[in-house]
């Protein structure tokens, strides 16, 4: 189960950083600018706000797969999905730290946290997860 829950997060994580690359990849083509992975300065200011909200997009759909991949124990695959794209997000602040303005990358993990909670609120809406996913404390656990 614990292999399950890492791995989940792992490739949450990693539908973060591809779908985050692809979209500085097109900003990147699209404004004739460089790329780059870690930090914002190479973007033109329109193009730095909205890469920024897009990481709420982004990071939604990561941590919605993760909780998806993983039927039961989402406390534990939310938990360790917000601590991996908090570290991926605090290493772009600590990046940027000297080289351009904090506002961006900061911003970046706010956005983050605020997608991992919604991803989370919108799959425990009422009536969204099934009974039958539930265990009661009588049921043996399946293997």
């Amino acid at each position: 189960m614990m292999k399950q829950i890492f791995l989940g997060s792992l490739i949450g994580i990693l539908i973060v950083f591809a779908l985050d690359t692809f979209l500085r990849l097109f900003i990147s083509l699209t404004a004739g600018t460089e790329l780059s992975v870690m930090g914002y300065g190479a973007y033109p200011f329109f193009w730095k706000i909205v890469l920024s909200l897009l990481t709420l997009v982004t990071t939604f759909l990561g941590a919605y797969f993760s909780l998806t991949y993983v039927k039961r124990k989402h406390a534990f695959v939310i938990t360790s999905f917000g601590l991996l794209i908090v570290a991926i997000r605090y290493s772009q602040i600590h990046f940027s730290i000297g080289i351009e303005s904090l506002i961006y990358p900061i911003s970046a993990l706010i956005f983050s946290l605020l997608g991992t909670w919604l991803a989370w609120k919108w799959l425990h809406r009422k009536g969204k997860i099934d009974k039958e996913v539930k265990r009661h404390h009588h049921q043996t656990e399946e293997v």
